[in-house]
């Protein structure tokens, strides 16, 4: 593999356990220090959550590995289990009696061995990971277990960790007397931006013999982007990244490496949801059939038996109202003015005029459309849904991915990129409306947009890793094609093929294997994946090749 490659012992971005490797974040920290304070003091149950990947499981064998001689641990992992085997799992830990099938011996054979540690001056914990797993009853268990106690002190301290839903289970009102004994929460949140660096080097840092591998600030950037901080996330795009690099015989890992690995992973995790979906097409298409039938069939006797008959005088009209879409004005492009502003500049002095409303107003304004932004949008805290509900309101789809300088020419639509300050910050919305030769220019503003001139490399080395491609859908081709498209959805794209020139296209719902073909020689041409389905980026690719659309592009 490529470790060697690199100057690696092995490779440092393996996702098993290795307590070599261990990192603590500050998080990490300070969910350690409230836990063995906790444990110190010996009141009511400890709860730990934190988002898949995000360390639980290592917090746990680090809080394990250093506990004192006074205090024994028990340490349950597997929580698909009933009550009972809960009891036998954790006698089993704890060395005691535990083939029994009798809950009373289980606690019986428990509480003695509690007394006697408690006795001896020593604590017992019991930690249980994974713990959003277990079912109410099992969880009533645990609670009814916390009563065994002296008249001064609990003999068992209960730690649970899991996922955030294990804060929503235990917060049901089924739970209100196990929640009521939680002394302390705590959430642990991901790694920081700069934790993430740290994580990284330090991961390397374990590994390296040699030492000859670089990741750049960009490829950092875009590592944290993707994975928010995830130490799991950081560890797969990572690994994928140093194989992408040794393939191409290079030992840095760049922001062009960075975004191939992500694209890479996200394909894998979208090609595998296509065939989960095709696999169980045939089914859902079954019982679809079945349920239409049933309905028609209740609605027949339904009429047949209850409806009153209706008499001359007696029908009624109804009129319904029309459903109005959200008006869009064309408007000819307002005034530019091409007035050059120096990038770096322009970043350090936080533009007020690069925000989120200003840069889709421009977007679609490059449609020939003006739109108004409701004000209560601007309260969106996500990026790419404050888009999307703008674009949508105004008939726009929106297609979001990764920062893909070739990607972006091949579309050849006006995209909006959000770039970060010096501080890493502040988010500035610009919008590439034209390509001229190497350079690429953007806008930015409000009524008077101002131009910024950049080159290729500068706009991946400051941008945040994303771009935002608002396009109309002309023909309505909804849904994933064949996948998930209704029928029509397939008719209005042999339509749209007829009109670009494949003639061959039959008329009708079937998509067959020459409409397959049709589709795969225009995604080779656009340089998608050439797998025959027709997703969001397809249909702009089909879109741009019928030449009477409306459709501005960036030369």
């Amino acid at each position: 593999m490529y470790h060697k490659f690199f100057g690696f012992r092995e490779r440092p971005f393996q996702l098993v356990p290795n307590p070599a490797y261990l990192f603590l974040s500050k998080g990490h920290e300070e969910a350690l220090a409230h836990l063995s304070y906790a444990v110190a003091q010996g009141d009511g149950f400890v709860e730990i959550t934190g988002e898949v990947g995000t360390g639980k499981t290592t917090l746990c064998r680090v809080f394990l590995d250093n506990l004192n001689d006074d205090t024994i641990a028990a340490y349950i992992y597997n929580t698909k289990i009933n009550s009972l085997q809960l009891l036998q799992s954790i006698n089993d830990e704890l060395g005691l009696k535990s083939a029994t099938e009798s809950t009373k011996e289980l606690i019986d054979e428990l509480n003695a061995f509690l007394i006697a540690k408690k006795t001896a001056g020593k604590k017992v914990v019991l930690i249980i990971d994974e713990a959003q797993n277990l079912e109410c009853d099992v969880i009533e268990q645990l609670r009814l277990l916390s009563n065994l106690e002296t008249n001064t002190s609990k003999l068992i301290q209960i730690v649970l960790v899991g996922q955030p839903e294990l804060g929503e289970i235990l917060d049901s009102y089924e739970l209100r007397q196990m929640a009521q004994r939680i002394t302390l929460h705590w959430h642990i949140a991901p790694m920081s931006d700069e934790e993430t660096i740290e994580y990284i080097n330090h991961r390397m840092h374990v590994a390296s013999v040699k030492g000859v591998v670089k990741i750049s600030r960009g490829a950092h950037r875009l590592i944290y982007q993707y994975s928010g901080g995830v130490p799991r996330l950081i560890n797969i795009v990572c690994d994928r990244a140093l194989l992408i690099a040794f393939g191409r015989n290079q030992r840095t890992v760049d922001s062009e490496i960075t975004r191939a690995a992500i694209a890479e992973i996200n394909r894998r995790k979208y090609a595998g949801t296509l065939k989960r979906r095709s696999e169980r097409k045939w089914v859902y298409a079954s019982l679809g059939a079945i349920g239409i039938a049933l309905v028609v069939l209740a609605i027949l006797v339904f009429l047949q038996f209850r409806a009153p008959a209706i008499t001359a005088g007696t029908a009624k009209t109804f009129k319904i109202a029309p459903v109005m879409p959200a008006q869009v004005k064309a408007t000819a492009k307002k005034q530019i003015q091409e007035k050059n502003v120096d990038f770096e500049q322009f970043l350090s002095d936080r533009s007020a005029s690069a925000t989120r409303e200003n840069a889709i107003k421009l977007a679609l304004r490059q449609w020939q459309v003006d739109i108004g932004v409701n004000p209560y949008f601007n309260e969106i805290e996500d990026d790419q849904t404050f888009f999307r509900v703008v674009a949508n309101q105004y008939g726009f789809s929106l297609y979001g991915d990764w920062l893909d300088v070739n990607r972006l020419q091949l579309l050849n639509l006006p995209a909006i990129i959000p770039f970060v300050s010096g501080d890493r910050n502040t988010s500035h919305y610009l919008v590439l409306y034209r390509i001229d030769g190497d350079k690429y220019i953007f806008l930015h503003g409000g009524e008077a947009p101002e131009t910024i001139e950049v080159t290729p490399e500068t706009a991946v080395n400051y941008g945040s890793g994303l771009m935002v491609i608002p396009w109309r859908n002309f023909s309505n081709l909804t849904g994933i094609i064949p996948l998930t498209a209704p029928e029509d959805s397939i008719i209005m794209l042999k339509t749209l093929l007829k009109e670009i020139g494949f003639s061959g296209a039959q008329m009708n719902g079937n998509f067959g294997d020459g409409t397959g073909k049709y589709i795969r020689t225009i995604q080779e041409k656009y340089g998608i994946s050439p797998d025959g389905i027709v997703d969001d980026v397809t249909k702009i690719a089909l879109y741009n090749e019928k030449k009477s659309l409306a459709i501005p592009h960036l030369r």
